[in-house]
């Protein structure tokens, strides 16, 4: 599966942050959905196939540490990315402790990102 074909869900609550990145994204030629709450971040990866997750741990005043675990029940091989503007001590062991595969401290920059999907894109 080539990089552009990936599947990525974008949950963020800051809307403005959310939008930012996935325009970033979708510019670049990658399939991006956002959600801007934890219930939507639900719905979409229930009704999609999600191939990369990109995840706050903060949303709407709930953790977003199930999400990772849903999304990884659904499909093992969905890749996580954690994110947080809490240390990588505190948040990021606890994001791999529910499956994550990476964990970035905010805040985080466009070219991360992209990086980051151009690299997990080619493990696959």
């Amino acid at each position: 599966m080539d990089v552009v074909s990936k599947n990525i869900l974008f949950v963020d609550d800051d809307v403005d942050l959310c939008e930012s990145f996935s325009a970033f994204l979708r510019r670049r030629g990658f399939n991006v959905t956002t959600s801007y709450s934890f219930s939507q971040a639900q719905k979409e990866l229930s009704e999609r196939n999600v191939d990369i997750l990109f995840v706050d741990l903060l949303l709407d005043n709930k953790e977003g540490y199930p999400l990772i675990t849903e999304a990884k029940t659904k499909n093992k091989n969905t890749y996580v990315v954690a994110f947080s503007g809490f240390r990588e001590d505190m948040a990021g062991d606890k994001a791999r402790e529910f499956g994550a595969d990476k964990f970035i401290s905010k805040p985080i920059d466009k070219k991360t990102i992209e990086n980051l999907v151009i690299e997990i894109s080619s493990q696959n």
